[in-house]
């Protein structure tokens, strides 16, 4: 077995909220931070993983990723400096394992658990769970926990909060907890601010420009009540009624939002008049394009209705068909990124009861059960529950996105602009 070099120390050094991780990692077992956007964790643990297999010959450290390509991306990291500093001849770098063998004898594997049976087996030191919010409970109680047991091995875990019921939450509580049966557990919490290099004026601008609990969580790096939802205020924005068909429309200019069906979803139209209140909606299913498209141009003729559409899939020629009809159309193309920004602007106006809707019960549905879904990546993704529709939530935010354009008095096409939630009152009052 080779000797290591006297000091080894990756780079960039750690900033001062990383130093507060790893000394946490340094006095307890069983270390867990939850962490705030661009925080630095990953970094973090890899700076533990090369110290730990570096200052400790024969160590089995272990990177545990929610998928795979994470955990490759992770591997590569690891194996330029690795190789760099000579710490591990070129046989030692195995890609197709993503295993990296140290000259002292050390080992640092990168998996994925995905497939957490694969994992069983040996018993290991020094186990990293990046992302662990991702990662499912059993992959940590029944394969992970029982590997450390015979090495009296340790475990660091560093994740985004995803709500209460979270398994991560338990271990949470543990580290806050002074109870002589918790002391091998320690936590806590490093919002964005803890890594000095991110600029305060952009941590402000989300503070005002996200949802609060969306900050919350994200930036302040809070575990919040699962029962909360993505929307807040929904029933508090419940208010009058919709137009009946002879009543004349009087509070223009009016803005609409059409998310068009999808295999078996529905086509919905949701119009708001000047004041961000729904007074005309439409829901169908199955009818073929000519009547759709009839139904849709007369609503918006008999307001003059602007109106922001789905472009995606079919929506090339329902874009084309209403504006040969003389209809104001603004197109809106889905993507994760254009979605999420979408959603969000909706949940900010709910919470500021900048718009209201009559008492729909499919509208309250779609808008109660409404879900995110954290992504390897650290991109959320929203959508409705597997088997459920989201066509009222996407067609309100549709509407919602032309209306606050012209609360500003600008057209903004697939994108929501950079004006704060703040002047959008302002101006609404």
């Amino acid at each position: 077995m080779k000797r290591l070099p006297a000091i080894v120390r990756m780079k960039p050094a750690l900033h001062p909220g990383q130093v507060e991780f790893m000394r946490l990692c340094r006095s307890h077992r069983f270390a867990l931070a939850t962490c705030g956007r661009r925080f630095g964790k990953t970094l973090y643990l890899h700076q533990d993983a090369f110290s730990t297999a570096v200052n400790h010959a024969g160590a089995k450290v272990w990177w545990v990723d929610p998928i795979h390509y994470m955990a490759k991306r992770a591997f590569r990291m690891m194996k330029k400096p690795v190789l760099g500093c000579h710490l591990a001849e070129p046989e030692g770098v195995l890609t197709s394992e993503l295993r990296i063998e140290l000259i002292n004898g050390s080992v640092i594997e990168f998996h994925s658990a995905e497939r957490g049976d694969r994992m069983r087996g040996e018993g290991v030191h020094r186990v990293l769970m990046n992302e662990a919010s991702l990662i499912k409970a059993a992959v940590w109680e029944e394969i992970l926990y029982p590997m450390l047991t015979d090495t009296h091995g340790s475990a660091a875990f560093a994740l985004t909060p995803k709500g209460t019921g979270h398994w991560t939450y338990r271990l949470f509580l543990r580290g806050q907890s002074s109870k002589p049966e918790d002391l091998d557990y320690g936590s806590l919490q490093l919002p964005t601010t803890a890594n000095p290099l991110i600029a305060a004026k952009y941590v402000e601008a989300a503070r005002r420009d996200l949802p609060g609990d969306t900050f919350r969580q994200e930036y302040l790096a809070e575990f919040l009540d699962d029962g909360a939802g993505v929307f807040r205020n929904i029933r508090a924005c419940i208010a009058g009624e919709l137009d009946g068909p002879h009543d004349l429309p009087l509070l223009g200019p009016y803005v609409g939002g059409l998310d068009l069906a999808k295999h078996q979803d529905y086509t919905v139209l949701s119009i708001l008049d000047r004041t961000g209140h729904l007074c005309w909606h439409e829901r169908f299913q199955r009818l073929d394009w000519p009547t759709a498209k009839a139904r849709i141009i007369e609503a918006a003729r008999r307001y003059r209705a602007r109106l922001v559409v789905d472009r995606s899939g079919v929506g090339d020629v329902v874009v084309d068909d209403l504006r040969a009809a003389g209809v104001e159309v603004v197109e809106f193309v889905f993507g994760n990124a254009s979605k999420q920004e979408l959603v969000q602007g909706l949940m900010v106006a709910l919470e500021q009861g900048l718009i209201s809707y009559p008492d729909l019960p499919t509208l309250l549905t779609e808008l109660s059960i409404f879900e995110y879904q954290r992504l390897p990546s650290g991109a959320v993704r929203y959508q409705a529950p597997e088997g459920a529709h989201d066509d009222e939530v996407m067609a309100l935010a549709l509407a919602t996105l032309g209306y606050r354009d012209s609360l500003r008095g600008t057209r903004t096409d697939g994108l929501l602009g950079q004006t704060s939630v703040d002047d959008l009152i302002a101006r609404a009052a």
